[in-house]
């Protein structure tokens, strides 16, 4: 059997001979005969089959309603819409009902979602014999659902003074009832993206992330999936950890980051910065305190001798930020998301430029994480520098992750990538043994305009026809 129509309900057979037929369903289970090969065949389940699901506590029934013979995938429809693909082999835990009787007292903590089938074939590596995942997940928006978790940040008080602890459905735009589009999700998310990148670089853990979409956005959320978070870190004196519910009013969405406050919490050995300065005015948009860049300076400066992982979230961006970070030999992991450049509103502060972000490249040597998006910084000069055609060594030779969203517009044509494209694809070719997720300038489907190993008239470095207003 190689296909199912469930239209009509037959099944496609191919014979060992090559000849195909189609036979129905009903009449099927009269040529099935044992499998008496090494390697067991899954059990197929015929379409229809009940299943019953535990997400966050509640059980949902749903039904095999499609199946892929050919991935062994089984499309499952749940009582509510909701629709994912299970592997075949996994379908039995979940065939019997549900207890008749609910626990006594519900978790305190909802469980981690159960992981869900990859949307492709996952990369493994090891570093010091562990075992490393590059993977894309797809999970249902039930299942992200499920792995949120509401009071992270209650349980976790934010390690820079000034904060203030309040309940997550406080927050305004905290969205239509559902966890998965409240604001506090959208700080989790950033809380998770910034410990991938630390459990990536510090751990040598892998990276695995699944998406979702929103019918407001135009580009699918991205959900990092780190194997360690915020929960186990919380008291980590190595980590200053800013980008935080706590750090934010949850109705003006004033930003509560002060000057004394965050040089008090930073030292010589902290190893992490991750600061979100709320440039866009919180949840209500209306309060745009600015994090002056100065003071970021300042705490690059206070660690620059063990600082590996830094990232600057919804903060204004300055050409002294990116110095004092060229300046930082260990660094290992750089995240810039949605930053502002500097008006001259700060003294002593120009606005970062390309130059500036190649500097860093080519100063910080053991740089894994890269990750620029929604930046208008990363050009020409960024490409050349991890190219590194003028110097005999390569630069940041063991970088794994290269993220970026950085493009301009023709006339004609919308989402061309800076630099020079034949250049591009060299370097992201040169590099395809150590590369393990490369996004270059991400389509409506969270898919890179560039593959390793594509070229020019295969791949989408010069972006697409027409203009964003068509």
């Amino acid at each position: 059997m190689v296909s199912y129509d469930a239209k009509s309900n037959y099944y496609k057979v191919r014979y060992e001979d090559g000849d195909q037929e189609e036979m129905e369903d009903k009449d099927i289970k009269r040529f099935l005969v044992e499998n008496t090969t090494t390697q067991p065949i899954a059990t197929r389940y015929p379409i229809g089959t009940k299943i019953y699901k535990n997400f966050d506590g509640v059980f949902y029934s749903g039904e095999i309603t499609d199946y892929d013979a050919e991935t062994e995938y089984s499309k499952i429809t749940y009582e509510d819409g909701d629709q994912e693909e299970i592997e075949n082999k996994d379908i039995k835990q979940y065939l019997l009902p549900p207890p008749q009787e609910p626990p006594q007292e519900p978790p305190q903590e909802p469980p981690q979602a159960p992981p869900q089938a990859p949307l492709s074939r996952s990369e493994a590596s090891k570093h010091d014999g562990k075992e490393r995942k590059f993977r894309v997940l797809k999970r249902t928006k039930k299942a992200i659902n499920a792995g949120i978790d509401k009071n992270r940040f209650l349980r976790n008080p934010c390690c820079v003074a000034g904060g203030k602890q309040n309940p997550p459905e406080d927050y305004a735009n905290t969205g239509r009832g559902a966890p998965i589009n409240s604001y506090y999700h959208l700080i989790q998310r950033l809380s998770d993206r910034n410990y991938a990148m630390r459990g990536l670089c510090i751990d040598g853990d892998g990276l695995s992330y699944t998406s979702f979409t929103k019918t407001d956005m135009l580009y699918p959320v991205v959900v990092f999936l780190p194997e360690t978070n915020l929960n186990d870190h919380s008291k980590n004196p190595t980590i200053l950890d800013a980008c935080h519910l706590d750090m934010i009013h949850p109705t003006t969405g004033a930003c509560l980051l002060t000057e004394t406050n965050l040089l008090q919490a930073v030292s010589p050995e902290t190893e992490c910065i991750f600061l979100n300065g709320f440039q866009n005015g919180g949840p209500s948009r209306r309060d745009k305190q600015k994090v002056d860049p100065n003071v970021v300076v300042k705490m690059i400066n206070a660690c620059k001798d063990n600082l590996k992982c830094f990232a600057l979230t919804e903060c204004i961006v300055s050409n002294e930020i990116l110095g004092a970070l060229a300046s930082c030999k260990k660094l290992m992991g750089l995240t810039f998301y949605t930053t502002q450049a500097c008006s001259g509103s700060s003294p002593g502060s120009t606005q970062a430029d390309d130059k500036g972000l190649a500097a860093i490249i080519k100063a910080c040597t053991d740089l894994r994480w890269l990750y620029v998006v929604d930046c208008d910084f990363f050009r020409d000069a960024s490409w050349k520098a991890i190219s590194n055609n003028d110097s005999p060594t390569t630069a940041c030779p063991n970088l794994e992750v290269l993220w970026v969203t950085s493009h301009k517009s023709t006339r004609s044509r919308h989402h061309v990538c800076y630099g020079d494209h034949d250049a591009i694809r060299r370097t992201l070719s040169d590099r395809a043994s150590t590369l393990k997720v490369c996004m270059i300038n991400c389509d409506t489907e969270l898919k890179s305009r560039h593959i390793i190993g594509g070229a020019k008239g295969t791949d989408r470095l010069g972006g697409d026809a027409g203009s964003l207003d068509d």
